[in-house]
Order: C-alpha cells, then sequence, then structure tokens
C-alpha cells in the first residue's frame, strides 16, 4: 500500500470511529475493504489487516471492534470470530481470524484482523511507528508458522496413502509366494511399482524433515521479534502472542517431529520389500535359466546321440539278420533311430540329474 493510500485509509477509519453509532460499516465501505481481502491479493501466506483509531473513554470498544471486523469482510462468506483480546503500547488489542468455511484450512483463504482502539490517549502511534519492522517480521513469521504447518500435515497425508499403497503390496507379494508355483510377471510388476513409490515416500519423509527446520526457524525469528516489542513496549505485550510460542508452535513443532519418527521405519521397509522382491526374482530366473539349459543339453545329447546312432544303423541295416528287418529296412531304421534318441535323452537327463 503507498503513502497516499495509506493516508486515505487512516481518514476514512478516523470517520469511521468519530461517525455516529450505527453508521459504521456504510462508511467503511467508501475505501472497499473487499479489495484487500484473500480472494483478491490472493496471498499464499495468508493476511493481517491492521486497523488502528482513536476514542473517547466512554466509548463501547467490543462493540466497535465487532462491527469493524463485520464490515470488512461485508459481502464474502469469511466469518470473522474473535480469538483474543489484550493490550499493545497501551491500546485495546482484539484479534479476528476470518476463515473461508469451503476451506478453513488454507492459509491463502483465512484473513487475520487486527483491530487496536486508543481509548486512554496512549502513545500508541508512536510506539508502533518505532516497532514497526519488528510488528511487520513478527506478523511475517506467524503467517508463515502456520502456513509451514499445514503443508507438514499435507505432506505426512501424502506419506500415509503411499504406505497404506505398500501394505497393500505387501499383501499381493505374501499372495503370490504362497501359490504353488511363484508368478515371475506378478514379482516384476511389483518391482516396477515399488521403486516410484519408495521415491514418494522418501520425497514426503524429506520434506517434513524440511518443514521441522523450516518452522523451528521461524519460531526462533518470532521468538526475537516478541522480545524486541517487549522491549519497546515496556516489557508489556499481549499475552495471545507470548502463548502461540509456548503452547500452539510447541505443540505444532513437536507434532511435525513425531510424524518424522512416525515415516522413517516405513522408509526402511520400502528399500527391505524392494530388495527381497528382486532377490526372489532373480533366483526365480535363474533357476528357470538353469532348467532351459538343462533341457537343450538333454535334448541335444539325445538327438545327436539319435543321428549318429541312425547313421550306424543305416550303414549296417544289411548285417542285421532278421526277417522283419530285411523286408522293411527304412522302418527298422527309423524305429531303431528313435529307441537309440530315447535312450540317449534319458542317459543325459541321469547325468544332469546327478550334477
Amino acid at each position: 500500500m503507498n503513502e497516499q493510500r495509506l493516508q486515505a485509509y487512516n481518514q476514512l477509519i478516523q470517520t469511521l470511529l468519530d461517525c455516529p453509532s450505527g453508521e459504521e460499516p456504510e462508511i467503511l465501505q467508501h475505501f472497499k475493504p473487499s479489495s484487500l481481502l484473500p480472494f483478491n491479493i490472493q496471498a499464499s501466506l495468508g493476511q493481517t489487516l491492521w486497523i488502528y483509531g482513536e476514542v473517547e473513554p466512554t466509548e463501547d470498544c467490543d462493540t466497535l471492534a465487532k462491527k469493524l471486523a463485520i464490515a470488512l469482510v461485508a459481502g464474502t462468506n469469511l466469518n470473522p470470530v474473535r480469538t483474543q483480546k489484550g493490550k499493545l503500547f497501551g491500546s485495546l488489542l482484539f484479534e479476528y481470524q476470518a476463515l473461508d468455511p469451503d476451506e478453513p484450512d488454507n492459509p491463502a483463504k483465512q484473513c487475520h484482523i487486527l483491530i487496536i482502539i486508543n481509548n486512554s490517549q496512549a502513545a500508541t502511534g508512536t510506539l508502533a511507528a518505532e516497532a514497526y519492522d519488528w510488528l511487520l517480521n513478527l506478523l511475517c513469521s506467524y503467517h508463515k508458522i502456520l502456513y509451514i504447518y499445514q503443508l507438514a500435515r499435507q505432506r505426512y497425508r501424502d506419506a500415509r496413502i503411499i504406505y497404506s499403497n505398500l501394505e497393500n503390496k505387501i499383501q499381493k507379494f505374501n499372495s503370490l509366494i504362497s501359490e504353488n508355483q511363484t508368478q515371475l510377471s506378478g514379482l516384476k510388476s511389483l518391482i516396477g511399482e515399488i521403486p516410484k513409490k519408495s521415491f514418494d515416500y522418501t520425497r514426503c519423509l524429506q520434506d517434513l524433515q524440511t518443514h521441522h527446520t523450516a518452522i523451528t526457524t521461524n519460531i526462533t525469528n518470532y521468538t526475537i521479534c516478541l522480545e524486541k516489542i517487549q522491549t519497546i513496549d515496556s516489557g508489556n505485550s499481549p499475552q495471545s502472542w507470548q502463548d502461540f510460542i509456548n503452547k500452539d508452535c510447541k505443540k505444532w513443532q513437536e507434532q511435525i517431529q513425531t510424524d518424522i519418527n512416525y515415516l522413517t521405519p516405513g522408509q526402511e521397509l520400502f528399500g527391505q520389500f524392494v530388495d527381497t522382491i528382486r532377490g526372489i526374482v532373480e533366483t526365480e530366473q535363474s533357476e528357470r535359466d538353469r532348467s532351459l539349459e538343462n533341457t537343450v543339453q538333454i535334448l541335444g545329447i539325445g538327438f545327436g546321440g539319435g543321428a549318429i546312432a541312425s547313421g550306424v544303423f543305416i550303414t549296417h541295416i544289411d548285417k542285421i539278420n532278421l526277417p522283419l528287418v530285411q523286408k522293411h529296412p527304412l522302418y527298422a531304421s527309423l524305429t531303431l533311430s528313435i529307441i537309440a534318441t530315447v535312450v540317449f535323452i534319458a542317459l543325459a537327463w541321469l547325468i544332469t540329474k546327478r550334477k
């Protein structure tokens, strides 16, 4: 927002605060607050709208803050809900969270609203200007923490889906090896599928580790900014901001680490599963290759020996003094060759079997 627009915005807000009761939403619409909402600016990390104004000590600040929050999101499906109330730089701080009911976990669809109302003539404006950079960085770290945690939860869900798929593959594997004859084609199909799933699973785990590092870094940055703001505000800060670090951030950080610890053994299971299938496939293939080699050897010896015997029989068929042989020498030679081939095949099989 440029300086001229900011000045115009502050003037409108002051006009809003000075207007007669009940006219606040109508006056605020002159600024077209919808242009600042998520569906227009599309901030992937989320957004915070900050309103500051000064009122008389007799003003009902709670009611005014509610009207302002409702007026900011008027005409949208966002529903502002007050989450915290505290004090910042001597003024009242009202914190609202407006979520999209269709995508409540999507940071890009959320609107974080901070309304500061000065009803005690505190030096809020001066202190806020001094702490401007720290406030800006604190809110940036706040949104990054929320965004990173949502990414981490999504990656965990992705990993669980992949792991569930692995469990189904293991059941299919058990079914294949329990059959009387292992289906080599089925095992090869598994080998083709598992490495891709294993890679995707590893990526999910690595992303979770990256998110854990990122959320830890932003928690540190948030803490530094809050400490600087406390120094400017004489050691004071909204209790909800401190609770965010001590409660929410700690819980989310531990949750991501728990997810990592839970998923890590699955990475090793993927590797073992692939190695097991590959070992079985190699063994089965080797046995089939050896069986084929033995068959070729047996048939080669049998037909070779039969061919030699056939040549001998044809050469000396006239010396066999049997009426049937002398009457049908061709058939006799063919019969003797077949018998010799069978004998050689049997001998080759016995030799191969002994080996």
